[in-house]
């Protein structure tokens, strides 16, 4: 019989069932969340206190979901400050909150993983009674799939709805016939911009992988942290993360 867990951490869990659970997507591989959690981006102290579940079968894992226990809502790229203000108002706690989400990451993806549809079920009625028992706020599954809101739609959740612009690659052959399907004005302005770039005479190369070296690292998260300064705000991930991830993934 399947027996489903919450854990208090992601580092003790089986990584090859857990990233063939989650498929390709790499912001889901549990590399990714280990670290997250070993460079202190996640965990005591950052509102973000790891809480994933985990259901296994005769020892193998079938089932999971990256579950957080947040103490605040920085971090998810959704907005829910009047809710909480509103708790506070009449006296009640919204804080903790279950959250399943990437840290971090607005990027769409399946949030519940499941050998089948009966498991993925089985940890949305067992995230319910955790919520119900423990008198928590609220759960949020955030980015969610569009396939797994059938797993919602009942009286217990509300869909909520926002929008994201994305670019969409519609098979252009080259830039300039991407260029074509514009507007004369928007034709226009993007010409000018690379002009300007290529004026100042920076040359762009990419590097991924082995290639990509502990200085390449220190500059890209001089830049990460100047973007957040010019946002009045505080980076979220911290300078050993980026070395993890170049290491494990």
């Amino acid at each position: 019989m399947a027996a489903l867990e919450f854990q208090s951490s992601f580092k003790n869990i089986n990584q090859k069932e857990w990233n063939d659970l989650t498929k390709s997507n790499p912001f889901l591989r549990l590399e990714f969340f280990q670290s997250l959690e070993t460079s202190k981006s996640i965990g005591e102290g950052t509102g973000w206190q790891p809480f994933p579940v985990t259901v296994t079968d005769q020892g193998r894992l079938v089932g999971a979901s990256p579950i957080f226990l947040k103490e605040h809502s920085y971090g998810e790229y959704v907005f829910d400050w009047s809710w909480a203000e509103a708790y506070q108002k009449y006296g009640k706690n919204y804080y903790p909150k279950i959250v399943s989400s990437i840290p971090f990451t607005p990027a769409t993806g399946p949030r519940i993983f499941g050998l089948d549809q009966s498991i993925k079920k089985n940890i949305v009625m067992q995230l319910e009674d955790l919520a119900y028992k423990n008198k928590i706020s609220s759960i949020h599954i955030l980015f969610c799939d569009e396939s797994e809101r059938d797993m919602h739609e009942d009286s217990k959740w509300m869909p909520r709805e926002g929008v994201q612009f994305k670019w969409q690659n519609k098979h252009y052959n080259n830039f300039e016939e991407f260029l074509s399907q514009l507007s004369h004005d928007k034709r226009k302005k993007i010409k000018q911009e690379r002009k300007k770039i290529k004026d100042l005479g920076f040359e762009i190369k990419k590097i991924k992988g082995p290639e990509i070296t502990e200085t390449d690292l220190d500059f890209f998260y001089a830049c990460y942290c100047n973007t957040y300064q010019e946002h009045h705000s505080q980076p979220y991930l911290t300078r050993d993360f980026f070395s993890l991830i170049r290491e494990s993934m």
